[in-house]
Protein backbone atom coordinates (compact mmCIF):
# COMPACT_ATOMS: atom_id res chain seq x y z
CA UNK A 1 0.00 0.00 0.00
CA UNK A 2 1.30 3.68 -0.18
CA UNK A 3 1.36 3.55 3.29
CA UNK A 4 3.48 0.93 3.28
CA UNK A 5 6.03 2.22 0.48
CA UNK A 6 5.93 5.55 2.66
CA UNK A 7 7.67 3.95 5.13
CA UNK A 8 10.10 1.42 3.38
CA UNK A 9 13.58 1.98 4.14
CA UNK A 10 16.35 2.16 2.30
CA UNK A 11 20.45 1.16 2.86
CA UNK A 12 22.12 4.51 1.63
CA UNK A 13 25.60 3.72 3.34
CA UNK A 14 26.77 2.22 -0.20
CA UNK A 15 28.62 -0.43 1.67
CA UNK A 16 27.80 -3.26 -1.16
CA UNK A 17 27.64 -1.11 -3.91
CA UNK A 18 31.01 0.49 -3.67
CA UNK A 19 33.04 -2.36 -1.79
CA UNK A 20 37.17 -1.77 -1.53
CA UNK A 21 38.82 -3.54 -4.29
CA UNK A 22 41.91 -3.08 -2.32
CA UNK A 23 41.02 -4.54 0.77
CA UNK A 24 42.97 -7.81 1.11
CA UNK A 25 42.15 -9.19 4.79
CA UNK A 26 45.11 -12.17 4.68
CA UNK A 27 47.55 -9.48 4.04
CA UNK A 28 46.01 -6.81 7.02
CA UNK A 29 46.15 -9.85 9.11
CA UNK A 30 49.85 -10.59 8.51
CA UNK A 31 50.71 -6.88 9.38
CA UNK A 32 48.69 -6.67 12.23
CA UNK A 33 50.68 -10.05 13.37
CA UNK A 34 53.98 -8.06 12.75
CA UNK A 35 52.94 -5.08 14.20
CA UNK A 36 51.55 -6.99 17.36
CA UNK A 37 55.34 -9.26 17.31
CA UNK A 38 56.95 -6.18 16.86
CA UNK A 39 55.32 -3.56 19.38
CA UNK A 40 55.00 -1.46 15.86
CA UNK A 41 56.30 -1.22 12.28
CA UNK A 42 58.64 1.64 10.58
CA UNK A 43 56.08 2.85 8.20
CA UNK A 44 58.82 1.36 5.41
CA UNK A 45 57.84 -1.66 6.58
CA UNK A 46 54.32 -1.45 6.78
CA UNK A 47 54.28 0.21 2.85
CA UNK A 48 56.83 -2.76 2.30
CA UNK A 49 54.60 -5.59 2.94
CA UNK A 50 51.47 -3.91 1.57
CA UNK A 51 52.85 -3.34 -1.75
CA UNK A 52 55.54 -6.66 -1.91
CA UNK A 53 54.71 -8.85 0.65
CA UNK A 54 54.74 -12.59 -1.22
CA UNK A 55 51.42 -13.62 -2.83
CA UNK A 56 49.39 -11.02 -1.02
CA UNK A 57 51.08 -7.86 -1.60
CA UNK A 58 49.53 -5.60 -3.93
CA UNK A 59 52.28 -5.70 -6.35
CA UNK A 60 52.64 -9.35 -5.87
CA UNK A 61 49.25 -10.36 -6.27
CA UNK A 62 47.71 -12.39 -9.72
CA UNK A 63 44.68 -9.66 -9.63
CA UNK A 64 45.03 -7.12 -12.85
CA UNK A 65 46.52 -3.90 -11.25
CA UNK A 66 47.96 -1.98 -14.64
CA UNK A 67 45.98 -1.38 -18.04
CA UNK A 68 42.67 -0.71 -18.65
CA UNK A 69 41.30 -3.33 -17.16
CA UNK A 70 43.25 -2.53 -14.11
CA UNK A 71 43.42 0.05 -10.91
CA UNK A 72 45.46 2.86 -12.94
CA UNK A 73 46.89 3.57 -16.54
CA UNK A 74 50.70 4.27 -17.32
CA UNK A 75 51.82 6.37 -20.30
CA UNK A 76 52.90 2.80 -21.81
CA UNK A 77 49.46 1.83 -21.94
CA UNK A 78 48.13 5.08 -23.53
CA UNK A 79 49.74 4.55 -26.69
CA UNK A 80 52.78 2.74 -28.30
CA UNK A 81 54.36 6.30 -28.84
CA UNK A 82 55.60 6.31 -25.32
CA UNK A 83 58.12 3.15 -26.01
CA UNK A 84 58.79 4.04 -29.24
CA UNK A 85 60.18 7.87 -27.76
CA UNK A 86 62.49 6.13 -25.34
CA UNK A 87 63.68 3.99 -28.04
CA UNK A 88 64.85 6.71 -30.26
CA UNK A 89 66.83 8.20 -26.83
CA UNK A 90 68.53 5.37 -25.98
CA UNK A 91 69.51 5.10 -29.83
CA UNK A 92 70.80 8.44 -29.58
CA UNK A 93 73.18 6.95 -26.11
CA UNK A 94 74.06 4.19 -28.57
CA UNK A 95 75.08 5.99 -31.26
CA UNK A 96 77.19 9.28 -28.59
CA UNK A 97 78.76 6.09 -27.38
CA UNK A 98 79.65 5.28 -30.61
CA UNK A 99 77.96 2.10 -31.61
CA UNK A 100 79.59 -0.40 -28.95
CA UNK A 101 78.43 -4.26 -30.22
CA UNK A 102 76.24 -4.13 -26.70
CA UNK A 103 74.02 -2.05 -25.48
CA UNK A 104 72.46 -2.49 -22.10
CA UNK A 105 69.12 -1.49 -21.29
CA UNK A 106 68.29 -1.98 -17.96
CA UNK A 107 64.39 -1.36 -16.97
CA UNK A 108 63.36 -1.38 -13.18
CA UNK A 109 60.11 -2.23 -12.54
CA UNK A 110 58.26 -2.71 -16.04
CA UNK A 111 54.76 -2.98 -14.94
CA UNK A 112 52.88 -5.33 -17.37
CA UNK A 113 55.95 -5.79 -19.67
CA UNK A 114 54.21 -2.76 -22.14
CA UNK A 115 57.14 -0.49 -22.49
CA UNK A 116 59.76 -3.34 -22.66
CA UNK A 117 57.53 -4.80 -26.01
CA UNK A 118 56.99 -1.15 -27.67
CA UNK A 119 61.09 -0.27 -27.41
CA UNK A 120 62.23 -3.49 -28.50
CA UNK A 121 60.21 -3.76 -31.35
CA UNK A 122 60.42 -0.50 -32.22
CA UNK A 123 63.95 -1.06 -32.14
CA UNK A 124 63.89 -4.48 -34.59
CA UNK A 125 61.57 -2.57 -37.05
CA UNK A 126 63.58 0.66 -37.01
CA UNK A 127 67.26 0.25 -36.28
CA UNK A 128 67.73 -3.44 -36.45
CA UNK A 129 71.75 -2.76 -36.01
CA UNK A 130 70.63 -0.91 -32.91
CA UNK A 131 68.00 -4.18 -31.54
CA UNK A 132 71.04 -6.19 -32.23
CA UNK A 133 72.55 -4.56 -29.77
CA UNK A 134 70.11 -4.15 -27.37
CA UNK A 135 71.38 -6.36 -23.95
CA UNK A 136 67.58 -5.95 -22.45
CA UNK A 137 67.37 -6.41 -18.81
CA UNK A 138 64.07 -5.84 -16.20
CA UNK A 139 64.70 -5.81 -13.00
CA UNK A 140 61.71 -7.13 -11.34
CA UNK A 141 61.05 -9.08 -7.54
CA UNK A 142 57.03 -9.70 -8.52
CA UNK A 143 56.73 -12.84 -9.52
CA UNK A 144 53.33 -12.48 -11.05
CA UNK A 145 54.66 -9.27 -13.00
CA UNK A 146 57.35 -11.32 -14.59
CA UNK A 147 54.97 -13.81 -16.04
CA UNK A 148 53.02 -10.87 -17.24
CA UNK A 149 56.09 -9.36 -18.55
CA UNK A 150 56.75 -12.76 -19.98
CA UNK A 151 53.67 -13.13 -21.76
CA UNK A 152 53.86 -9.38 -23.14
CA UNK A 153 57.26 -10.28 -24.70
CA UNK A 154 56.42 -13.68 -26.34
CA UNK A 155 53.15 -12.47 -27.70
CA UNK A 156 55.92 -10.44 -30.04
CA UNK A 157 59.02 -12.78 -30.15
CA UNK A 158 60.63 -10.62 -28.17
CA UNK A 159 61.13 -12.62 -24.86
CA UNK A 160 64.46 -14.18 -26.39
CA UNK A 161 65.83 -10.78 -26.14
CA UNK A 162 65.17 -10.42 -22.33
CA UNK A 163 66.35 -11.60 -19.31
CA UNK A 164 64.86 -10.67 -15.74
CA UNK A 165 66.92 -9.67 -12.90
CA UNK A 166 65.99 -9.38 -8.44
CA UNK A 167 68.53 -6.88 -8.80
CA UNK A 168 70.21 -3.67 -10.76
CA UNK A 169 73.73 -4.81 -11.86
CA UNK A 170 77.03 -3.62 -11.61
CA UNK A 171 78.73 -2.11 -14.91
CA UNK A 172 76.13 -1.08 -16.77
CA UNK A 173 77.30 -0.07 -20.37
CA UNK A 174 74.04 1.92 -21.76
CA UNK A 175 71.02 3.14 -19.81
CA UNK A 176 69.43 2.34 -16.13
CA UNK A 177 65.51 3.99 -16.48
CA UNK A 178 62.15 3.54 -15.29
CA UNK A 179 58.37 4.46 -15.74
CA UNK A 180 56.50 5.69 -12.33
CA UNK A 181 58.70 3.52 -9.75
CA UNK A 182 59.95 5.84 -7.10
CA UNK A 183 56.07 6.54 -5.73
CA UNK A 184 56.08 2.51 -5.52
CA UNK A 185 59.26 2.50 -3.67
CA UNK A 186 58.65 1.75 0.48
CA UNK A 187 60.54 4.74 2.33
CA UNK A 188 60.84 5.90 5.36
CA UNK A 189 59.21 8.68 6.93
CA UNK A 190 61.41 10.87 9.63
CA UNK A 191 60.41 14.21 11.46
CA UNK A 192 63.36 16.80 13.35
CA UNK A 193 61.49 18.16 15.99
CA UNK A 194 63.29 20.06 18.79
CA UNK A 195 66.15 19.11 17.54
CA UNK A 196 65.82 15.45 17.77
CA UNK A 197 65.07 13.01 14.90
CA UNK A 198 62.27 10.50 15.18
CA UNK A 199 60.80 7.95 12.83
CA UNK A 200 56.91 7.41 12.08
CA UNK A 201 55.71 3.91 12.90
CA UNK A 202 52.47 1.82 12.32
CA UNK A 203 50.51 0.46 15.15
CA UNK A 204 47.05 -1.54 16.02
CA UNK A 205 45.15 -0.41 18.39
CA UNK A 206 42.54 -3.19 17.54
CA UNK A 207 40.44 -1.49 14.94
CA UNK A 208 42.39 0.28 12.73
CA UNK A 209 45.78 1.20 12.33
CA UNK A 210 47.53 4.63 13.45
CA UNK A 211 51.20 6.32 13.78
CA UNK A 212 53.48 7.08 16.52
CA UNK A 213 57.14 8.46 17.07
CA UNK A 214 59.93 6.95 17.53
CA UNK A 215 63.57 8.60 18.47
CA UNK A 216 65.68 6.94 15.43
CA UNK A 217 68.11 5.60 18.04
CA UNK A 218 64.97 3.13 18.96
CA UNK A 219 64.40 4.90 22.55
Amino acid sequence: TRRQRANRRYDTSMRGEFESSSENTALKEAIIDRIQREAGITFRDFMSMALYHPHLGYYCSPREKMGRSGDYLTSPEVSPLFGAMVGRQLLEMWEFMGQPATFDAVEAGAGNGTLARDILGWARRTAPDFAKAIRYAIVEVSESLIRRQTRALEAEGLAGDTRWISEPPSGVRGCVFANELLDAMPVHRVRWRDGRLSEIHVTWDGARFGETEMAADGR
